[in-house]
């Protein structure tokens, strides 16, 4: 006895849905929660030019911005030629520093440093 392709299409059916159904368990079709955004943005390193009081210095420097903070390693703020009774050692917090306000240009990928004009030399 043969058998047609039209006999065996609602026995496939019947078949596919009876079998997968017992495959899947509740919850398999979720997905995982996203992770914070505050977890993705605690710290993150950018290589930009340093800007000291409108003066490009040439330099291009890793800035760690960490917890809304940039911190600039304090050989490279000597580099750019502020003085080293001001600057403290190790990693420098740009705002811990009395006197220093840092903006970040992202446009121009650009750390921009406003400093005491006593502690650069005239340009």
């Amino acid at each position: 006895m043969a058998v047609g392709p039209r006999q065996l299409k609602p026995t496939m059916m019947i078949l596919l849905c009876v079998s997968t159904a017992g495959w899947a368990n509740t919850g398999d079709d979720a997905l995982p929660p996203p992770p914070a955004p505050q977890s993705l943005n605690d710290e993150a390193v950018f290589q930009l030019a340093l800007i000291v009081n409108h003066y490009d210095t040439g330099l291009v420097v890793p800035v760690t911005r960490r917890n809304g903070d940039y911190l600039v390693s304090s050989a490279d703020l000597l580099r750019a030629g502020l003085p080293p009774e001001n600057v403290p050692p190790g990693e420098v917090n740009l705002t811990t520093l009395a006197g220093v306000r840092s903006e970040y240009d992202s446009a121009g990928q650009r750390l921009l440093l406003f400093v005491p004009q006593a502690w650069v030399p005239a340009r």
